[in-house]
């Protein structure tokens, strides 16, 4: 059942990336970007990039088996997010040049969505060193294999990363302009969600065959 379970797990995981896409295209990302008139376009390729994050963390549970690759599954599951961030980044950036080079402009006190946005970077470096390098029990064999591993702090500051993500949203919804001229529609929201979850459906459906073998390799794998 292990495989069932990941899959659905990565699904959540797709879930995640689109809502918080839905954050950044209507709250926080900036006009010289994407116009407002192509949000669109911008929500499909956030399912896109959200369906890929879903594929890749699939394909690296059906690819790969223990024991595992050193680098092979890891690079599987974190590079879609790492392109994933980086395109946030890119929406982000003409935003945070703007405050940079303006003496008007604090982060902290002036774009206090940005700053949050900054410590949810952190947060999320942190989590791709752990989850994709087992630190710190690498190091130290046996000192964490109850408490302070690797996985563990990723799970830690993953929700400490969400946490900023509200904030960056709950602070921009308040003082950042767009908030006011790219009002969310439900149907548009609704839409991306059903998209998504469609495009994962067909591709449990087209993995069915392959799942099914993994699972009969896992079990007999656990019974000899």
């Amino acid at each position: 059942m292990g495989l069932e379970r990941a899959t659905i797990d990565y699904y959540g995981v797709g879930q995640y990336s689109l809502g918080r896409a839905f954050l950044i295209i209507y709250v926080s990302m900036n006009d010289d970007v994407f116009p407002i008139s192509a949000t669109h376009w911008l929500l499909l390729i956030c399912v896109l990039l959200s369906w890929t994050d879903f594929v890749c963390c699939v394909i690296s549970q059906l690819k790969f088996h223990r024991p595992y690759p050193l680098l092979a599954k890891k690079l599987w599951q974190v590079v879609p997010f790492v392109v994933h961030g980086a395109f946030f980044s890119f929406l982000i950036a003409p935003r945070v040049r703007g405050c940079l080079t303006s003496p008007d402009c604090h982060m902290f006190w002036d774009q206090p969505g940005l700053y949050y946005i900054f410590l949810e970077l952190i947060a999320g470096a942190i989590c791709i060193l752990t989850f994709s390098s087992h630190m710190p029990e690498k190091i130290w064999p046996g000192t964490f294999d109850f408490l302070g591993q690797g996985h563990q702090i990723f799970h830690v500051a993953s929700v400490t990363m969400t946490m900023f993500q509200f904030e960056s949203g709950a602070a921009d919804a308040v003082q950042y302009y767009r908030a006011e001229q790219a009002r969310p529609e439900l149907w548009d929201i609704l839409a991306a969600i059903l998209l998504l979850k469609l495009a994962c459906l067909t591709t449990i459906v087209c993995l069915k065959n392959k799942t099914l073998d993994c699972v009969r390799k896992e079990s007999d794998m656990k019974s000899q």
